[in-house]
């Protein structure tokens, strides 16, 4: 080994560690594959006698490589420092009788081990816990075994992968140590190495994939553990730092803030470890309230629920303010505003029956009856400016007055928000929004922008990875697709178990004239002007005009109608050097001027690539 370089964690918190480590994940097998053929680069983790872990990178001998360099690949996740420690790490994996085992990609063997026919993407659905606490358990099993875990990458060559995972043990590997490894760096299997076969040439047999999701995971681990848990410990030495010596934790949040959480939120949204929330499931603990009235006591008499387990639990209702709603004072204020819309006469009577089946859904399960699961997901058709937003908004108000949410605030979301720019991150872009949407109603503008003229794009990406979020999230998240008619047919059209999923269809009609002049009066209103009577005859005029034309006949043309108004008023009134001593804010003929634009013709697909 050669340019042996010890790396010092820095801690990111919950939310960036795991993107934090992703990225450095990926600067670094990028950076391998860069090398010449035979070349290489290495990340190690060992534990120490005490079960403190030291981390270090290195290269193969022929590499020039410096500590510069690996500071770049770590930049967001670790300080380095060349300080050539060659006895911080194992030279030989197999020093002293120590068993090595290598992970060989299987995905083939292992597609067909679930009953649901699910991928094994089931164990990555969440990008702030993407191990489901596999990597929390792997670590825990090597600091017991004084274990290390080598990762090395390289260029690819033809047919091969680029890297491959060796794991060195005292003792042979426990079924169970195997177990979690294949589920922690997915559609890889832990098999013994030959030393023949690794200690000299090793064989580059891991896709980028595999390498990617168990380096990222493994360094995005120690990243997200908060300090203030190992500072607590007793036994901890703070001249070794909190995972021993070579890792320390740096630029910690002085004293974070406190999430706040109804008391009915579901257990989900702590966001524990995969066998304390087993347990707590099991247990029938469903809800934040539900688990805050438990006494230590109560909790350890729960099957299989340890020590460790009650700890986790401590803390993480330390880290949050819980909120009782009390449902009997859910108000009716969201109605009432769906009422005061102007026109929208078909869309306030489909919301008001939505919400009608919502109230007997949650009246049932307050009842303990077997309610039949019905998602509300919808789709919102029609043109620019009908209200499409300003309507989802108050549907989340009054699915939160009825008791379905946990907030009434929206989640806005349009393509940018969706599809990422390179390969492997439009997935986790989707995944990462759906979590943001937890308990609320997720909003999807112009969702037709997803569909792009090439299958197999990254906005087929993104769709089929909003229909699996979905369905994961079918009882905590309600969906609304917004969007023109015509163009969201053919969204939808784009994914064969989309349609199923979002049984509530809205059409948003374009106003009539008389309905654009009372929105318009409205707007005038809102800003402290009214409106004389050659100037209401006015707005009928272009109204009626606007009324015609496609993408006019909105609310957006009435507000930006009275704007123009003001600027005409403002004009008029004020344009002299002095300012009026008596002034009545009343637009009049001369102020509405603004011109109805002309209908937009169709525009013909050019052929060959877009711009």
């Amino acid at each position: 080994m050669n340019n042996i370089t010890s790396l010092t964690l820095v801690s990111c918190g919950s939310y960036y560690g795991p993107k934090k480590a992703q990225a450095a994940a990926e600067r670094f097998i990028y950076a391998a594959s860069l090398l010449e053929s035979g070349q290489y680069l290495c990340w190690q983790v060992q534990a120490d006698e005490q079960g403190n872990f030291i981390f270090a990178v290195f290269s193969s001998e022929e590499v020039d490589v410096t500590s510069e360099d690996f500071k770049w690949i770590f930049r967001d996740a670790a300080d380095v420092t060349g300080d050539g420690q060659s006895d911080a790490v194992i030279s030989d994996m197999w020093s002293g009788d120590r068993k090595v085992y290598a992970l060989t990609y299987k995905r083939d063997e292992l597609q067909n081990i679930r009953t649901d026919g699910k991928s094994n993407d089931y164990y990555y659905d969440d990008i702030d816990q993407p191990d489901n606490g596999y990597f929390e358990e792997l670590f825990d099993m090597l600091a017991v075994s004084g274990g290390a875990i080598r990762i090395i990458a390289g260029p690819s060559c033809s047919g091969s992968g680029i890297g491959t995972i060796l794991i060195s043990l005292t003792e042979s590997m426990p079924l169970r140590m195997q177990t979690v490894f294949s589920l922690a760096v997915k559609d890889t299997i832990a098999s013994e190495a030959e030393k023949e076969k690794y200690s000299q040439r090793t064989p580059m047999e891991l896709p980028a994939e595999c390498l990617s999701s168990g380096l990222s995971g493994m360094i995005g681990h120690f990243l997200k553990r908060p300090d203030a848990e190992a500072q607590s410990d007793e036994n901890t030495d703070p001249e070794l730092g909190i995972f021993g010596a070579g890792v320390v934790l740096t630029d910690l949040p002085e004293e974070p803030e406190k999430i706040i959480l109804s008391g009915d939120a579901p257990i989900d949204d702590l966001e524990l470890s995969v066998r304390s929330y087993n347990c707590l499931k099991r247990a029938q603990i469903n809800t934040v309230g539900e688990l805050s009235e438990l006494s230590d006591d109560e909790l350890m008499e729960i099957r299989n629920f340890g020590n460790k387990n009650l700890d986790e639990v401590r803390k993480k209702l330390a880290s949050i303010e819980i909120v009782h709603v009390d449902k009997s004072s859910r108000n009716t204020e969201n109605m009432d505003m769906l009422d005061e819309l102007v026109g929208l006469g078909s869309v306030k009577a489909q919301v008001k029956r939505i919400a009608a089946f919502a109230r007997m859904q949650q009246d049932m399960t307050d009842r303990g009856l077997d309610a039949a699961p019905v998602v509300l997901n919808m789709e919102f058709t029609g043109n620019p400016g009908t209200a499409k937003t300003t309507v989802a908004r108050i549907v989340a108000g009054i699915l939160f007055d009825v008791g379905l949410l946990e907030s009434p605030q929206i989640v806005e979301a349009g393509r940018a928000d969706l599809v990422a720019k390179y390969t492997g991150q439009t997935a986790v872009k989707v995944k990462e929004l759906f979590s943001r949407a937890r308990g609320r109603v997720l909003f999807i503008d112009e969702a037709y922008s997803l569909v792009e003229d090439a299958t197999g794009s990254f906005g087929d990406e993104a769709i089929n990875t909003i229909v699996q979020e979905m369905e994961n999230h079918r009882n905590e998240t309600i969906v609304i697709f917004a969007g023109y008619p015509d163009k969201m047919a053919e969204f939808f059209s784009r994914n064969p178990g989309l349609r199923s999923r979002v049984p509530f269809s809205i059409h948003f009609s374009d106003y009539s004239a008389d309905e654009m002049v009372q929105i318009a009066t409205l707007e005038a209103s809102k800003r402290g002007f009214g409106i004389d009577e050659a100037g209401i005859e006015k707005l009928h005029l272009i109204c009626e005009k606007a009324a015609g034309v496609p993408d006019s006949g909105n609310g957006r043309f009435c507000r930006n109608l009275i704007e123009d108004g003001l600027l005409g008023f403002a004009e008029r009134v004020y344009s002299g050097d002095e300012v009026p001593e008596k002034v009545e804010f009343i637009l009049t003929a001369s102020d509405l001027a603004m011109p109805v634009p002309e209908a937009k013709q169709p525009v013909s697909r050019q052929i060959g690539f877009r711009q």
